[in-house]
Order: C-alpha cells, then structure tokens, then sequence
C-alpha cells in the first residue's frame, strides 16, 4: 500500500495536529504521518519490555525505513498491522484515529 507520509494530520474538527513545542522553546508543527509513525514505532512503553530482539529490530528498521523514503512509502500489510499496534500504545485517541484512518482506510459508504 502506498502511504503519504507529508500528508499532516487533523483533528475531529479539520484542524492540523501540532507536535509540542520544543525544548529550546521552537514552534510546534504539524504532525505528519511519517512522524506519527515513527514515533509510535520508536515509543517505549510497557509492552517493550517483554519483546524479543527480533520484534524490536522489526520496529527499528520499519522506522529507518520510513525516515529515509521521499514523501511516499510502500508499506505491506504486515508493515500496516505492526504500525497500527504501535500507535495504538503510543498515541492519543486523537493522533491514533486519524493515523488509522490514513494507514487503514476505512470502506466508503455503500461500498460493498
């Protein structure tokens, strides 16, 4: 599946979601897919723990993978699934839902 990882995210109202500021007090930006998943795959979280060097590896170099691609990826559906579970620990309802949506789709209305 081919992923705009530019695209930026918005909010349930349209509104891009910003990243924080930055410790040298730098204006906050638009979250984009690309650092939403990174993020997600990089985050440390209670699962990390009790992975194996090889599902960690896999999170790495996913997310080498994406920071090095242009501005789109393909991405297997493994890629997806893998993607979609670590965003799910990682991120707010907020960043989560419409990173799913761009990673995930879902069905058009009246589609079968």
């Amino acid at each position: 599946m081919k992923v705009n990882l530019a695209q930026e995210l918005r909010d349930v109202s349209g509104k891009p979601i910003l990243t924080p500021p930055g410790p040298a007090g730098s204006d906050p930006e638009p979250v984009t897919v690309r650092y939403a998943c990174t993020g997600a795959l990089l985050a440390v979280g209670p699962r990390e723990r009790d992975q194996t060097l090889d599902q960690k590896m896999r999170r790495h170099r996913l997310a080498k993978t994406i920071e090095a691609a242009g501005d789109y990826a393909d991405l297997s559906a493994e890629d997806v699934v893998l993607l979609k579970e670590c965003a799910n620990t990682a991120w707010p309802t907020a960043v989560l839902g419409p990173l799913v949506d761009v990673l995930d789709p879902p069905a058009a209305p009246g589609a079968a």
